[in-house]
């Protein structure tokens, strides 16, 4: 029996010591890429996008749907918009664009499907709420951006327009400028969506929404949280903060306030990056809670881990490279390959073995942002470093200590 539990002490000792150093070399992942007719291609991501693509014709989103309200429109359109910052990238004649443009076309189709709408209530004031309208129009924004004006469909169009309109009457209630979502709930992050899809508006047509969107930045200014932030969570009726500023939503908004007005998201950035980007054992992550407050997760946030917000970091993945935080980017992203479970297999690339998708969606929606040869210094890695030597160190003394204790017992 003694001998049993040495091998089983050893063997567990190893494992430790084998994922430690797994952890610490990962942490030196590098994204493969290639150049192709001039333009970067991210390959790691297009594996990535495969895997979800796999899983999507699966039943992703619909599993998703299963684990929270808005799973099926989360997937959706997080994955609609990673191809569309692909086929941005890429010649509108190679094979790649025309795949990524279908997979966006796609996913604009599920997005006006009754599946995707059949959990909303069509007789809010924004028909069927924010969060539906704001992530819909926004994914078939980006996908007419795609195309030249004579290949839009004039029904998709017209559409559209008739969605901004009645965004833009929305927010522009006497009482507050965030649309509710459901009946007792209004969300800013959905509102901020919306938004910025008056701003693709005018990229692609003759601009009519800046004033509209002016007038909403200074309401929104004028109802900040304590902390200068934008809330998390407002009543419905009179735009009053029931909750303030969190990780998760902080992020989301920041990665679409550039569109709408870029010095007020440079402003609410900087906040945020005093408030929510921290470092637990050296590497950085986004705290889901502001710094000097506790909470606990629930379902906007996913886990909370000493503080670090899952939501909020894999979302924040895309905020910081959008704000060209590179150091900050290139620790998350590769602390989330080493920490991710990243499997590839048969050309996909999938993440905690593929069981999650929604937090394959995320992670693909921050890489699509960023330059696969981005690169930080290595002094990052330095504190993880260290803080993994002494756990090696610590797990060896202690096999070491009850090793000699063992002999020294008689039998």
């Amino acid at each position: 029996m003694r001998k049993f539990w040495k091998s089983i002490s050893i063997v567990l000792a190893g494992l430790v010591v084998v994922l430690i150093i797994h952890w610490n070399v990962a942490l030196y992942y590098q994204p493969v890429f290639s150049i192709r007719n001039g333009h970067v291609q991210y390959d790691d991501l297009l594996l990535e996008l495969r895997g979800l693509k796999h899983a999507m014709d699966n039943g992703a989103a619909e599993d998703m749907q299963g684990l929270y309200p808005e799973g099926y429109v989360f997937m959706n359109a997080l994955y609609g918009l990673a191809w569309a910052d692909v086929a941005r990238q890429t010649d509108a004649g190679d094979a790649l664009y025309r795949e990524a443009f279908q997979e966006v076309e796609r996913s604009c189709d599920r997005l006006g499907s009754e599946t995707a709408r059949e959990i909303f209530d069509e007789f809010l004031p924004l028909s069927y709420g924010a969060f539906y309208q704001g992530w819909y129009n926004y994914v078939v924004g980006r996908k007419l951006l795609l195309q030249a004006p004579s290949k839009r469909s004039a029904s998709e169009v017209a559409a559209f327009r008739a969605r901004c309109q009645d965004i833009a009457q929305a927010i522009e209630s006497d009482k507050t400028p965030y649309p509710p979502s459901y009946r007792f709930g209004a969300w800013p992050a959905d509102a901020v969506v919306g938004v910025a899809s008056l701003s693709l508006h005018d990229k692609l047509f003759k601009p009519h929404y800046r004033k509209a969107m002016d007038a909403w930045i200074t309401r929104v200014r004028g109802q900040l949280d304590t902390h200068g932030l934008i809330p998390h969570e407002v009543d419905p009726v009179t735009g009053v903060t029931k909750e303030e500023a969190r990780g998760s939503s902080q992020s989301l908004m920041l990665s679409f306030l550039p569109e709408i007005h870029s010095t007020f998201a440079r402003e609410q950035f900087e906040r945020y990056r005093a408030l929510f980007i921290a470092h637990r054992f050296g590497l950085p992550c986004i705290r889901e809670y502001p710094a000097g407050t506790v909470g606990f997760g629930d379902i906007d946030s996913g886990p909370v881990i000493l503080q670090a917000g899952a939501a909020a970091s894999l979302a924040g993945l895309r905020t910081l490279a959008l704000y060209q935080e590179q150091q900050e980017y290139v620790g998350l992203r590769n602390s989330i390959e080493a920490f991710g479970v990243p499997v590839t297999h048969d050309g996909k690339k999938q993440y905690l073995f593929g069981q999650l998708p929604v937090a394959d969606a995320f992670i693909a929606w921050g890489h699509a942002a960023a330059e696969p040869s981005v690169k930080a210094s290595g002094v990052w890695k330095l504190k993880f470093h260290i803080y993994s030597g002494l756990l090696v160190l610590l797990v060896a003394g202690t096999w070491m200590y009850f090793r000699k204790r063992r002999v020294k017992t008689p039998e």
